[in-house]
């Protein structure tokens, strides 16, 4: 099985957790800020300020809407930038090209080739951090403004290896590589590999993602180097998809449902539904009861819900080639619905003024409670 090297860690207990042969990338998944946005105001977590405010002036010729970036090092001007012509290249039709500026402190996003500002860079090839958040009052989302990305040098020597240990990419093209796969964190998709926030990861072998991760695929003595799970020059279509359905598009696919007997949990009906497009978007789930009809027909809203991915309802399966999303309520002591049949309906939601994702719904199950 081979070990990812691109692990999206944010406790400090599991930073020091890493194993020291082991390498990540990172991008911080918990991005709600408990003071701007609560779980049901159906608004997106992760998003660039000018991507969700002016996401309803996508014809306005006299607004600029590009994200600008910097890149610190000079050496590495060059292949910053063709990595993100290479994002330019498949973005969707609603966000503008990216372009380079000449300071940091006119640019949105700064690349750094250096360490990442935490943690053991033999872990960590490289980071994307937001810097700067800035509430965007009225519309209840906490977006950020300012990142930056930390790319990890090449030959890095592992502190403390006894004989010393260097670590290196297997060609300049997985450094390269590596460099994409941040931008993508920043256009808004996560990690693509399985089981990101466990510390047994693995590179996601039935999907073809620059958001997969790096491996180890040489180790001895003196040297480590380190690999990317699906090795490519440019974000391919997946990636292409992911990014629209970031913003236009995605699903849900239903799965499986559960109603709850125990003592603790009586009554709690959770919905199970395959993640289409593994990115990062609320999920909005409506609530149907159907009386005795189990095809609910005449059926009548009793509730709606949402549900925020990585804090808590979004899971891998081990062994499976896809995530899932629990959607859930309690029925009978929430919302007063007893012994009936139920529709249940989801989309994803991707902020307040750009366009949602399609609905799906599961077929009626029967409530018993």
């Amino acid at each position: 099985m081979k070990r990812i090297l691109s692990l999206a860690i944010v406790l400090s207990v599991l930073l020091s957790m890493l194993p020291k042969s082991a390498s990540a990338t990172y991008a911080n998944p918990y991005f709600m800020d408990p003071y701007f946005q609560t779980p049901d105001s159906g608004i997106e977590k992760n998003i660039f300020w000018k991507t969700y405010l002016y996401a309803m002036f996508t014809d306005d010729p006299w607004l600029d809407k590009s994200l600008k970036f910097y890149p610190s090092s000079s050496s590495y001007s060059t292949t910053i930038s063709n990595t993100v012509s290479a994002w330019n290249a498949i973005r969707p039709a609603s966000i503008e090209r990216a372009k380079k500026v000449t300071t940091s402190g006119a640019a949105d996003l700064v690349y750094n080739y250096a360490n990442c500002p935490f943690g053991d860079p033999a872990a960590k090839l490289a980071c994307w951090i937001p810097d700067t958040w800035g509430n965007l009052g009225t519309l209840n989302v906490n977006a950020w403004y300012k990142s930056s990305i930390y790319i990890r040098p090449d030959a890095y020597v592992i502190p403390g290896s006894n004989p010393v240990k260097t670590q290196y990419y297997t060609s300049s093209g997985g450094l390269i590589q590596n460099i994409m796969h941040e931008f993508g964190h920043v256009a808004g998709l996560n990690e693509q590999y399985h089981n990101w926030w466990w510390l047994d990861t693995v590179c996601n072998t039935g999907y073809t993602s620059i958001m997969d991760g790096f491996y180890v695929s040489s180790d001895s003595p003196t040297t480590q180097i380190v690999s990317p799970c699906d090795p490519m020059s440019t974000p391919n279509s997946s990636d292409k998809g992911m990014w629209n359905s970031y913003h236009t598009g995605g699903r849900y696919l239903p799965y499986s449902y559960v109603v709850y007997g125990d003592p603790a949990n009586l009554g709690k009906a959770a919905t199970s539904w395959y993640d289409y497009a593994w990115s990062d978007y609320q999920m909005q789930a409506t609530w149907w009861r159907c009386g005795s009809s189990s095809t609910c027909a005449g059926s009548v809203l009793f509730a709606t819900t949402y549900h925020i991915g990585e804090n808590g309802s979004h899971y891998d399966v081990p062994g499976a080639d896809t995530r899932r999303v629990i959607a859930y309520a309690y029925p009978n002591t929430q919302y007063n619905v007893h012994n009936q049949y139920i529709r249940v309906c989801v989309k994803p939601v991707y902020n307040y003024v750009a366009p949602i994702g399609e609905e799906r719904c599961m077929t009626p199950f029967h409530y018993g409670y």
